[in-house]
C-alpha cells in the first residue's frame, strides 16, 4: 500500500486595479527596459530564482525592470496580458485565468540597495502605460495584506483595492475564495475583479 501525504497551504491576497494610462513618468538615474535572462543572471538578488526566470522567459512572459546608468538591474516585474496568454503564474504554484482585456503585474522586487527611492511606484506607473499601449481595459496586481510598503507604493501608482482572494492548496487541488464566490480547480483559479 502506497501512502500519499499532502500539505495544506494557504495564502491571502488583496487585489488592486487601475485603468491603464498614458502618463509619461521618469526617475533620475534609472531607465525602464525589457529584461532578458542576462540581466537576471548578473543581479545578485535574482540568482536564487534564476532558473524560474529563464523558464518564464521561455514561456513568453514579459519581464521589465529598472536599470541604473551602469546597466545594473535595480528592480524587476513580470507582466502578462490577456491578449497574449490569457493566464499567469500565481500564488502557491497555481495559474490564474485573466479577465478579458486585462493586464496583470506579478512577482515584483527591488534590489535591497535601491529600496526607498520610489522605484516600485515609478515602475507600476510605467506598467500602466505599457498596458495602455496594448489596449488593456484594466491592470491588476495583488499583494499580501500585511505588506504595507508595497501597498503604499501600489496606491501611489494609482491602484485601488477591489477585493481579497484566499487561496488554499491541498496537493494538486486549489480552492480560491473571493468574497461570495468559491472556485475549486486542478492547478488554476479564475481571477475576475
Amino acid at each position: 500500500m502506497v501512502k500519499i501525504t499532502y500539505t495544506l497551504r494557504r495564502r491571502s491576497l488583496d487585489v488592486y486595479s487601475a485603468a491603464p494610462n498614458s502618463e509619461r513618468v521618469s526617475v533620475d538615474g534609472y531607465e525602464f527596459a525589457a529584461l532578458s535572462a542576462d540581466y537576471f543572471a548578473s543581479a545578485e538578488f535574482c540568482k536564487p530564482r534564476l532558473s524560474l526566470f529563464r523558464e518564464r522567459l521561455t514561456e513568453g512572459f514579459a519581464a521589465h525592470g529598472l536599470l541604473t546608468s551602469d546597466g545594473e538591474l535595480a528592480y524587476y516585474m513580470w507582466l502578462s496580458f490577456w491578449s497574449d496568454k490569457g493566464w499567469a503564474p500565481w500564488a502557491l504554484g497555481a495559474r490564474i485565468s485573466l479577465p478579458e482585456s486585462s493586464g496583470y503585474i506579478f512577482d515584483c522586487k527591488t534590489a535591497p540597495e535601491h529600496r526607498n527611492k520610489g522605484l516600485y511606484t515609478f515602475a507600476l506607473k510605467h506598467a500602466r502605460r505599457l498596458c495602455q499601449e496594448v489596449q488593456c481595459e484594466k491592470v491588476l496586481i495583488d499583494v499580501e495584506p500585511h505588506n504595507d510598503p508595497a501597498i503604499r507604493a501600489i496606491r501611489r501608482a494609482g491602484f485601488n483595492k477591489v477585493g481579497n482572494i484566499d487561496v488554499t492548496k491541498f496537493g494538486p487541488v486549489f480552492k480560491c475564495d473571493r468574497e461570495s464566490q468559491t472556485t475549486i480547480g486542478w492547478g488554476s483559479c479564475r481571477y475576475e475583479f
